[in-house]
């Protein structure tokens, strides 16, 4: 066998091998087992039907042997011709895949190289920009224009009030929940030294 082979079929090929074998010994057995019990019969009838019987079997076993090659080679050329299938469908698929992204990109090229499939994309850009803004312009505006340094400035300062108040909002917290392990730790240890 080839070191590429199948290595279901080289299961098979060993299962059935051994089938064989043990079928082989079991028939061995049970001639030797029937002579025992028989002695005179296997006596007489040794010399002459030992040499049929062997050659029967030995027939019998060729037979076997060359079924079960033979079934072997069927199931090898159908697993063959199902790889085979499986492959050929599969080279399809992938074709017919790039064939299909290949066709999206050519429609891509020309709708972004005529004028006129430009200008409608330009449109349809232009008309789903102004949905999404269209309810941010109808914000009210406020009542006194600022200018928009102070604007920007007083934004910028009322967000660093804001982050800078979170902040000491969780080292108060940190600190906090520190003092309350602390004071824990003590009354523990108080409570211990004074037996209660």
């Amino acid at each position: 066998m080839s070191s590429d082979a199948d290595p279901f079929l080289l299961d098979v090929i060993h299962l059935l091998g051994r089938y064989t074998d043990t079928a082989r010994h079991a028939l061995a057995a049970e001639l030797v087992e029937d002579r025992w019990e028989q002695p005179a019969t296997a006596l007489a009838s040794m010399g002459v039907n030992a040499s049929d019987e062997e050659e029967a079997l030995r027939q019998r076993r060729v037979e076997e042997e060359q079924s079960v090659s033979k079934a072997l080679d069927r199931f090898s050329s159908m697993a063959s011709a199902e790889n085979r299938r499986w492959v050929t469908g599969s080279n399809e698929l992938l074709q017919m895949y790039f064939a299909a992204r290949q066709q999206e990109l050519d429609v891509v090229r020309r709708c972004f190289t005529d004028a006129e499939s430009k200008a409608k994309f330009t449109a349809a850009v232009t008309d789903r920009t102004d949905s999404h803004l269209g309810p941010l312009k109808k914000l009210p505006s406020s009542p006194q224009p600022q200018e928009p340094d102070l604007d920007l400035a007083s934004t910028r300062q009322a967000w660093a009030k804001e982050v800078s108040q979170g902040i000491v909002a969780s080292l108060r917290q940190d600190w906090r929940s520190g003092q309350k392990q602390t004071l824990q730790a003590l009354s523990k240890d108080m409570r211990s030294a004074f037996g209660t």
